[in-house]
């Protein structure tokens, strides 16, 4: 209904709230353009994929029974206080405690739209436009300004692309200088933290001193003190904020089974009032 969209849209749009002073800044920034301070959201499609759903549904059950026999080995998981929480806990289905669950930004090019509309995220993929700093998984924000960083443009309408002839139908108008951010249902579950440089030797833990990848940089370490091990579900990278190394912090999962894609976003860049621009 009206009221239902009218919350989606509101819920969607906080999620693009950043640190305007940021935007446009850094050497990683891959889109250079006029200066700009505000992500504005100008389009927004829920995603319904049966079968991604399932798949989803079952990682995220495998994140709760982990959780359960992390829990009952006495240890306790500390609330995250991810950014995007508070708008993601407004819109439809809510998020599971028991998984950790919550609403995270993954920024995609226009050509790589579909086929993640198709076939999902894969972590066999990662890093080709951002790096793999924290290791070899699926790399999510919880503020839209780092994703900001890494997306590329969709100019304007054309009417030969597999893309626009999918989203921009049915009286759908291409709103022009737009940016795609997939905001994603992820199962976080029970994560480890690093504050270490990935550019300055191997990644520690902060609470425990260990390592964050024993063995390969495709799976994390386990919990100490559970037996059998349960594998630590997510690496949360911690920003200068919080004695890391960078702006933002980053949430790296490696197994896809534990992300949905269930938004896709377009949005522009502002001046104030003045965009969309360049």
């Amino acid at each position: 209904d009206r009221n239902r969209e009218r919350t989606t849209w509101q819920a969607l749009s906080q999620m693009l709230d950043t640190e305007g002073k940021e935007l446009g800044h850094g050497a990683d920034h891959k889109h250079k353009s006029s200066p700009y301070n505000k992500l504005k959201l100008a389009a927004a499609w829920r995603i319904e994929h049966p079968a991604l759903w399932d798949k989803y549904a079952g990682g995220r059950r495998t994140v709760i029974t982990g959780m359960q026999r992390v829990e009952q080995s006495g240890k306790r998981r500390a609330d995250p206080n991810i950014r995007t929480h508070a708008a993601a806990a407004s819109l439809p289905g809510g998020l599971s405690a028991d998984a950790g669950e919550e609403m995270l930004l993954h920024g995609t090019a226009p050509g790589n739209v579909l086929s993640v509309l198709s076939t999902g995220l894969n972590e066999h993929f990662s890093g080709t436009s951002a790096g793999t700093a924290f290791g070899d998984g699926l790399y999510f924000a919880e503020d839209a300004g780092n994703n900001d960083h890494y997306v590329t443009m969709d100019e304007a309408h054309d009417g030969s692309s597999d893309l626009h002839k999918r989203l921009y139908a049915h009286g759908v108008r291409h709103p022009s200088r737009v940016f795609y951010l997939l905001v994603c249902r992820v199962a976080v579950g029970y994560y480890v933290r690093t504050k270490s440089n990935p550019h300055r030797g191997s990644l520690t833990s902060p609470d425990t001193g260990e390592k964050i990848f024993p063995v390969t940089r495709r799976e994390l370490s386990p919990v100490s003190g559970v037996s059998p091990a349960v594998f630590h579900h997510t690496l949360l990278a911690e920003h200068q904020a919080n004695g890391g190394p960078f702006r933002y912090r980053e949430l790296v999962v490696f197994q896809n089974s534990h992300v949905y894609p269930e938004y896709l976003i377009a949005y522009q860049r502002y001046h104030d009032s003045r965009g969309p621009l360049q």
